[in-house]
């Protein structure tokens, strides 16, 4: 370690050249590190004052032939050429340049941690491994480094298309490595997938809280969700339903509303008495007809979730319903019917029995 120190601070390293158009100067880096360029702050203008790393995704070259940082040269050019396919969808081709670095890096925190995990948290939702999704947003979640991402929410930190609502026939190793800045939100997930696989132990009154974790926005959203499943009483668990829903009506993204009809949704349908988990059901079917397209797998979440209801309850009309209504709505065909538009036939543009949950 001693001689590898010694090295470093004998050989220069730089310039350095981004995929910006932008050039860093030998005199401004300082060393390398696993998440990118450490940078020397200066005050200069035009000089670089707001981070002290450049992250390896925005590096496009260093001089003479990377010296001093070749062994981050891969690193660089995998998630350069994996952004470029998540750019043009190509989920597929970014996971396999990216899955061999998560190993490697998702025992660190820093830029280039983040933009790895950020990035595999939608290749591996869209692949449908649920479990190694979360894992991947966990990690990002502790330091929230690298890129914006459209399905990450900067205000609270959570990934709409991950709910902390899961279908019982889905698998949920959800125990990773203890990382501290995540135990919280895991410990939450892990109470989550154990409810949905029948579990009605209130596992939530085992999982300490700081006050800095009652304070997250995130983390008191999850909370809640949880919450409306698991309390022992009654006016435990409505309270936390009214939660979830003034979120949903206050939420300005589609995703809230959402989640707001999920989570109250599976919550009803856990409540005793068929009335309300009928209610319930129909706060599923507004996810599946009003909200399609508001993350990648909450229509199928909620899809799975209400066919698995009907078919206990010995409703395999709604079911078939349900699956009609699922597709349509993700091909854009489900038609919401309006004050000023009461000729509409419904029975013509749903399938039927989908209006009701009396007569399939």
């Amino acid at each position: 370690m001693l001689a590898w120190l010694g090295f470093m601070l004998t050989v220069a390293i730089g310039p350095a050249t981004l995929w910006s158009g932008e050039t860093i100067a030998e005199d401004r880096i300082s060393g390398v590190t696993s998440q990118g360029l450490e940078i020397r702050q200066s005050f200069d203008e035009g000089s670089i004052v707001d981070r002290a790393v450049i992250p390896w995704g925005e590096v496009r070259s260093v001089a003479n032939a990377w010296s001093g940082a070749e062994q981050y040269r891969s690193v660089a050019d995998a998630l350069k050429r994996a952004e470029e396919r998540l750019a043009r969808g190509d989920a597929p081709g970014a996971s396999w340049l990216l899955e061999p670095l998560a190993e490697d890096y998702f025992d660190e925190r820093g830029t280039t941690t983040g933009q790895i995990a950020s990035a595999l948290v939608m290749t591996r939702v869209l692949e449908g491994r649920t479990s190694d999704a979360i894992d991947a947003w966990l990690v990002w979640r502790a330091d929230r480094a690298g890129p914006a991402r459209d399905w990450l929410d900067a205000a609270t930190g959570l990934c709409p298309a991950l709910p902390p609502v899961f279908a019982p026939e889905t698998e949920h190793a959800l125990v990773a490595q203890d990382r501290s800045d995540t135990e919280v939100m895991r410990a939450i997930y892990g109470v989550a997938a154990q409810v949905s696989a029948g579990d009605s132990g209130n596992g939530l009154e085992s999982i300490p809280r700081t006050p800095r974790d009652r304070a997250d926005l995130g983390v008191r959203y999850v909370w809640d969700m949880v919450r409306a499943s698991t309390e022992p009483e009654a006016s435990a668990r409505r309270a936390a339903r009214e939660a979830i829903d003034r979120r949903g009506r206050t939420g300005d993204a589609d995703w809230q509303g959402a989640w707001a009809d999920l989570g109250v949704g599976v919550s009803l349908m856990r409540e005793p008495g068929r009335r309300l988990q009928d209610t319930g059901a129909a706060r599923l079917i507004a996810v599946i007809v009003e909200h399609p397209r508001a993350a990648p797998g909450l229509t199928a979440l909620a899809r799975d979730l209400l066919v698995g209801y009907f078919e206990r309850t010995g409703r395999p009309g709604h079911a078939e319903a349900v699956r009609g209504m699922d597709r349509a709505a993700l091909l854009g065909l489900a038609i919401r019917s309006t004050e000023d538009d009461e000729s509409v036939n419904d029975s013509q543009t749903t399938p039927d029995g989908a209006g009701s949950l009396e007569n399939p």
